[in-house]
C-alpha cells in the first residue's frame, strides 16, 4: 500500500524521466490512448495486484504447511468438512487480497491527485485497482488448485506468480503470446485503457472455477496427499 502511495507522489516525476529515457524504457510504459501518466499508472497498479496475488498465494500455502506439521488433522478431527477448513482459509486469503488492493487504489489515486492537482485521479485509480482483481483471484485459483489436486507441487504456484509478475513489469518488451498464461495480459489496463466488461467476467469465471475444483480436490484426497 506504501509503494502506491509512492507511486501516487512520483507520478509527474516518474513521467517526466520516461520522457526523457531511451525508447526501450518507453516501451515499458506504452502510452495509452490516456497518455502517459495513466500508462504509468497501468503498469503499477498491476504489479502492486501480482504483489497482492503472491500474498494470497501464501495464505493458502500455509495452509499446506498446517497439514505438513500435523496440526491441521487436529482441527479435522472436529466435525469440520476438509472444504470447510481450507475454503474459510481461501476466503480470508482473497478478503485480505481484496481489501489490499481497494485501499491501495485509494491512496494512490489520492497521492496522485495531489501531485498532478487532479482529483479524477481517484476514481481512476480506484476502478483500476477493482478491476485487477480478477486477476489475483486467477492467481489464487491456481494456488489452491494445486494444493487440492497436487499439494507436493504446491512450490509451482512460485514460478507462476513470478512468471505473472515478470508479464506485468516487461511485457511491452517481450516477444508475442509470452503473456498468454497471465490473466492481467486479459485484463484492460485501467486508467490507460477503456472499461471492457466481457474480459473481467471471463478472468472472473476462470478465477472462480479454479477455485472451486481444488477445494474439490482437497476433500477428495488423502490428508497429505
Amino acid at each position: 500500500m506504501l509503494t502506491g502511495v509512492f507511486v501516487g507522489v512520483l507520478a509527474q516525476s516518474l513521467v517526466d524521466f520516461i520522457e526523457t529515457e531511451s525508447q526501450d524504457v518507453q516501451q515499458l510504459f506504452p502510452a495509452g490512448e490516456n497518455g502517459a501518466v495513466a500508462s504509468v499508472f497501468a503498469v503499477y497498479v498491476v504489479f502492486l495486484a501480482v504483489m497482492a496475488s503472491a500474498y494470497a498465494a501464501t495464505a493458502v500455502g500455509a495452509a499446506r504447511s498446517e497439514e505438513v506439521a500435523g496440526r491441521a488433522a487436529a482441527v479435522l478431527a472436529a466435525p469440520v468438512s476438509r472444504r470447510r477448513w481450507l475454503g474459510a482459509q481461501v476466503a480470508l486469503a482473497g478478503g485480505v487480497a481484496v481489501v489490499t488492493m481497494l485501499v491501495t487504489g485509494v491512496l494512490m489515486g489520492a497521492a496522485g491527485a495531489r501531485s498532478l492537482d487532479d482529483p479524477g485521479q481517484l476514481g481512476d485509480l480506484l476502478g483500476a485497482a477493482a478491476v485487477t482483481l480478477p486477476g489475483v483471484l486467477v492467481v489464487l485459483g491456481v494456488a489452491v488448485l494445486l494444493l487440492g489436486a497436487a499439494p507436493r507441487a504446491f512450490p509451482v504456484v512460485w514460478a507462476y506468480v513470478a512468471y505473472v509478475g515478470l508479464i506485468g513489469v516487461l511485457g511491452g518488451v517481450l516477444p508475442d503470446g509470452a503473456d498468454a498464461l497471465s490473466p492481467f495480459a486479459y485484463l484492460p489496463a485501467l486508467p490507460s485503457e477503456p472499461m471492457s466488461w466481457g474480459p473481467v467476467a471471463a478472468v472472473t469465471a476462470v478465477g472462480a472455477l479454479l477455485v472451486v475444483a481444488g477445494l474439490a480436490a482437497f476433500r477428495r484426497r488423502d490428508a497429505l496427499g
